[in-house]
């Protein structure tokens, strides 16, 4: 099956909608791929990874500030997601969201944590997650702060949306424990992309694509 990276970027020119189409000829990233691929109109490319196009679809379906910036934003994702579905539903591609959940608490709860419990004992607990960023630790520490009567005002959302992999909800969570407007921006959801396919090309994915999407092989990523 061959993909028209052409029909691709003419698709991707006039825009993404959210939803599968719009009245006015748009469609959703996932359709743009199917597309390409003469698959139809669809939003189910066979050569994505099922959990991937979930991802992908979720972010789509995010509302932009525009259905240019949607395009933008998702170019990158659209192509880094060919070649992931391998005919195994439980490839290495069924981890993605586990190592995309580490990542998130590393980058973005961690830091937001240590500035909201500064005392000793909280910046001692938190200085565990040095050793492993996961969500087990996460709750230990929010079960630390309720034992000790602090303020855990939206850690346990926080908690809920990663383990349910609702990544946009956990950052609309972080930005709350900051005291800052929930609402996610162009930026929130472009870093989200970008976190998708930082981590594919962690789990060693590749195509034929690889120069436009993947970062510089010089990059060190961190967990």
């Amino acid at each position: 099956m061959s993909f028209n990276k052409e029909t691709y970027d003419e698709i991707l020119a006039k825009g993404l909608c959210a939803g599968l189409n719009s009245d006015s000829g748009q469609v959703c990233i996932e359709a743009a791929i199917s597309l390409a691929l003469g698959e139809g109109l669809n939003d189910k490319p066979p050569c994505v990874h099922p959990r991937i196009s979930a991802l992908t679809i979720t972010l789509n379906d995010q509302r932009w500030s525009s259905s240019e910036a949607r395009a933008i934003g998702l170019y990158k994702l659209g192509l880094a997601q060919l070649g992931t579905r391998v005919g195994d539903k439980y490839s290495k591609y069924s981890e993605i969201e586990n190592l995309m959940r580490d990542k998130i608490i590393k980058r973005k709860v961690l830091p937001v944590l240590k500035t909201i419990y500064t005392e000793p004992q909280y910046q001692e607990e938190l200085a565990k997650f040095e050793d492993r960023s996961d969500l087990l630790r996460l709750r230990n520490f929010t079960t630390f702060c309720k034992q000790r009567f602090a303020i855990v005002i939206g850690l346990d959302s926080l908690n809920s949306n990663l383990y349910c992999y609702y990544f946009l909800a956990a950052l609309s969570n972080i930005k709350l424990l900051q005291k800052e407007d929930p609402t996610l921006t162009d930026e929130d959801l472009v870093y989200v992309a970008d976190l998708i396919t930082e981590t594919l090309e962690e789990l060693g994915h590749s195509n034929e694509f690889d120069s436009i999407w993947k970062k510089q092989k010089e990059t060190t990523y961190e967990v």
